[in-house]
Formats: structure tokens, sequence, C-alpha cells
């Protein structure tokens, strides 16, 4: 702590590297102090003067060394700072580059697997009607004369999975249609409105609402606790419900018992002005190899369930439009824990 003039100064103020130079600079100038009016005075022989006078060159020629050496550390640590940021920035502007082409490359496959994809909806429930009115006809052919060959098949064996054969190709059907909606939300931007005032409670109650069949399936342990009354949220009440219904979704796929908790609660943060909104779940976790992966897109482990990998990346996308954050958290057998921060709306 320095006084100079009434001027109060805190050395702790200043920077490390400042405090270093101070203290070699005080110290090298106390010991030349001290050699011109200790040592020197009470010494006259010429060998010792010049001995000291270049014994204090070489302190004078150390303490610079030494400051040089601080300050070019200094520089280094600096320098390897903004690289890491330089690479960081980097980083950021390949992978929206990417995701730009991929977005591109999305739309025009989503289009193109579209159109056949509708041929095969609309005329597989035309061919079931006709297999239906058709097989009656056949049965009778079946009982008068036995049974006989339909193409490299018997018509007793065929005429027993016809219907699963046409229901597989409908749900197959339905599932492209889905992951094509997942893919054109994925690559166009959503023109809903982001400047409505949304009840944060209230979109937690319509998700709810949306998943009861999938939560009463799941689990018989749902809960929702939620901070009365919480500031509003300016954005996409569509998307915010979107969000919640995915992570809901996820968290009750990944329950393996009916006694395994879901929680839903949210809350206000005050001192940042933040919402916060958990869902928690007692499922199997997350492994910590995949954790880095989960919110890329078309990354998923429920791929043979009908899952797309885009759930979670577009859910991702939606809440930095809110000016928000997507924090996941899991511990493998224990449970995940998806928390939502949003910024509440401006006064």
């Amino acid at each position: 702590m320095f006084d100079t003039m009434g001027v109060h100064m805190n050395s702790r103020a200043l920077p490390k590297h400042i405090r270093i130079v101070v203290l070699y600079v005080v110290i090298g100038g106390l010991w030349f102090f001290i050699i011109d009016h200790f040592i020197l005075r009470f010494t006259r022989d010429p060998e010792w003067i010049i001995l000291i006078e270049e014994y204090k060159e070489l302190t004078f020629i150390a303490i610079t060394a030494l400051l040089l050496y601080i300050e070019r550390k200094r520089t280094d640590k600096m320098q390897r700072r903004a690289d890491k940021r330089e690479k960081k920035q980097l980083e950021k502007m390949a992978q929206a580059d990417k995701m730009i082409t991929l977005g591109t490359l999305v739309s025009g496959v989503a289009h193109e697997i579209n159109n056949p994809t509708n041929f095969i909806t609309l005329n597989t429930p035309i061919l079931k009607e006709a297999w239906q009115g058709t097989r009656p006809v056949l049965d009778e052919h079946y009982h008068a004369h036995g049974d006989f060959s339909v193409g490299r098949f018997y018509y007793s064996e065929l005429r027993e999975w016809m219907d699963q054969l046409f229901d597989g190709v409908s749900e197959g059907a339905e599932r492209i249609t889905r992951i094509v909606a997942s893919l054109k939300d994925f690559a166009r931007p959503d023109p809903s409105d982001m400047n409505q005032e949304a009840d944060i409670n209230h979109v937690i109650h319509e998700a709810v609402t949306l998943l009861k069949n999938p939560i009463e399936k799941h689990t018989a342990r749902f809960e929702v606790q939620c901070e009365q009354p919480l500031p509003p949220i300016t954005g996409s009440v569509q998307k915010l419900e979107q969000v919640l219904i995915n992570l809901i979704q996820n968290s009750l796929d990944s329950l393996t018992d009916r006694q395994q908790r879901v929680r839903v609660t949210s809350s206000y943060d005050r001192s940042h002005e933040m919402i916060l909104v958990e869902v928690k779940d007692e499922g199997g976790g997350i492994e910590p190899e995949i954790m880095s992966r989960i919110k890329d897109p078309f990354f998923t482990t429920k791929r043979l369930s009908g899952g797309t990998g885009l759930g979670l990346s577009i859910a991702s996308r939606m809440v930095k439009e809110h000016g928000g954050t997507l924090n996941i958290s899991s511990e493998p057998g224990e449970g995940t824990t998806a928390t939502l921060v949003l910024p509440v709306q401006d006064s």
C-alpha cells in the first residue's frame, strides 16, 4: 500500500507482473543505495572501487535481464491465450459453415425422400383394401380346392402374413415421414413469432398434457413442481413447448421401470434474472464417452426405436434463439438432468 502526495493506492489492484517489476526495481535501488552510501564510503582502495562498480553493472544487467524475462513470459502467456481464442473462433466458424452446408443438403434430401414416401403412404392403404376385398374369393378357392401357390409362397402362409406386411410398410412410411419432418425443422429457419409473452409454467403444463399417454405408459411417478409466480419470457410459445416435449420424452424413454421417477420443476434465479426449468429422471443415464455428442445432429442411441438424432440438436438451437442455454448432466445408472436456463422478459 502506497501513499504519495495524498493519493492512496492499493498494490493488490496492480497487475501481478507490474507488482513484480516494482519489487525488483525497489530491491535494486536499495542495493545500489547501500553500495554508494555505505560500502564505497568506507573504502578508498581503487581495486575495490573498480570491483564494486563492475558488480553494480552486473547487478543492473541481471535485474534488467530478469525483468525482460518476466515481460517475455507475460507476453507469451497473452499470445497463447490469444491463439487459443482464435482457434476457438475458427472452430466455431468452421462449425457454422458446416451446419449451413448440412442444412442445404438436408433440405434437398428431405424433398427428394418425401415424394416417393408420399406415393407409398397413399397407395399402401389402397393395396391393403384390395387384398381384404380379394381374400374371401381366395379363401373360398382354398377351401374348395386346397392349398395353391402364389408366386413362391403357398396361399395358406401368405394369407397369415399379408396384413402384417401392409402394416409394416405403412409404419415404415410413417417413420420416414417423421424423419423428413425433423430434417425440415432442422434445415429451415422457423418463422414463428419470437416476440410472444410466454408463461413458462403454462408451457410446462401444456407439454405435460400433450404427453399424457406416454407418461402414463412409462412411469407411475411423474411430478411437476412450479414456482409461482414466475416473470414472463419473450419468445415463441410453440418452440418452448417443443423443447420441453423433447426433454420430457427423452427422460421417459430412458426409464426401465415404471417406479422410476421423472420430475419437472421451474424456479426463478433473481440474482441473475433467469428462469430455470429442470427435467430430472431416474433412468439409465448417459455414458461419459458420448456426453459431448448428444447435441450433435443425427447422433442418437435410439436408432432401432425410430430415433432421428435431431431432437436435442433442434432443442438446443431453439433455446439459443431465446438467449438461453440447455445444460445436460448425467450419471450412468443414476439418471439424467436437463436444465433449461432462460432470461426473463425485459422490463
